[in-house]
């Protein structure tokens, strides 16, 4: 089983681009299998939500405060030699 989450906040450093300054969330779950002495196989989701603090509907009409958003991802690993492995992904 596979689990993590995070929680980050990005500023801006001009005043200009502060529309953009946001909050993150997100959690990632899934399951990873053992196939053989080396393979590996796993499936993973994440979801995530994105807060942009300093956006109001009358200065940035457009976009939204909140956006959500959800990926899923399939896996397999191979270990080839101590220094040398290949993933396939896809997402």
């Amino acid at each position: 089983m596979v689990l993590n989450s995070g929680i980050s906040h990005t500023n801006n450093s001009l005043n200009t681009l502060a529309v953009n300054d946001f909050d993150q969330k997100f959690v990632l779950g899934g399951v990873e299998y053992a196939i053989a002495d080396l393979n590996t196989v796993g499936f993973q989701a994440t979801f995530r939500t994105t807060d942009y603090l300093n956006r109001s509907p009358a200065a940035t009409p457009g976009p939204r405060n909140e956006l959500g958003s959800k990926s899923y991802e399939l896996y397999y690993r191979r270990i080839l030699s101590a220094k040398l492995e290949v993933d396939a992904t896809v997402a």
